[in-house]
């Protein structure tokens, strides 16, 4: 019985530590504000051009304001899910220890691995 609840809580601290790499939460603040998909304007021309500044300036502005929104969105969807978790687990813990005596029953009544053989 003492597995079960063993198996259980190996269970839930191995989520917490695969849901940061699932988000790959440390790479998604280090590139912040990096542009979308590395994608940046660069200077073509010779000389200076205000309207190619300006083309220039937008672009990276508007590449980095979607990269930037996606990784947001992306972060705040894995603490969502964290604190789903958060909430949700003690209501796993109290459906664990109400069904256990049942999972105590049908592991006495189920047969043991040399009874099966015949």
């Amino acid at each position: 019985m003492g597995k079960i609840f063993r198996n259980f809580f190996d269970s839930i601290v191995n989520i917490f530590i695969f849901l940061p790499y699932y988000f790959s939460v440390p790479t998604l603040y280090r590139t912040l504000f990096s542009p979308w998909k590395n994608l940046i304007a660069k200077k073509t021309q010779v000389g200076f051009s205000f309207s190619e500044w300006a083309s220039r300036l937008s672009f990276n502005l508007i590449s980095r304001a979607l990269g930037f929104l996606t990784r947001v969105f992306t972060l705040a969807f894995f603490v969502l899910c964290e604190t789903f978790l958060v909430v949700a687990i003690p209501f796993f813990i109290i459906l664990l220890i109400l069904f256990s005596p049942l999972l105590y029953l049908f592991d006495l009544l189920s047969k043991s691995p040399e009874e099966k053989i015949p």
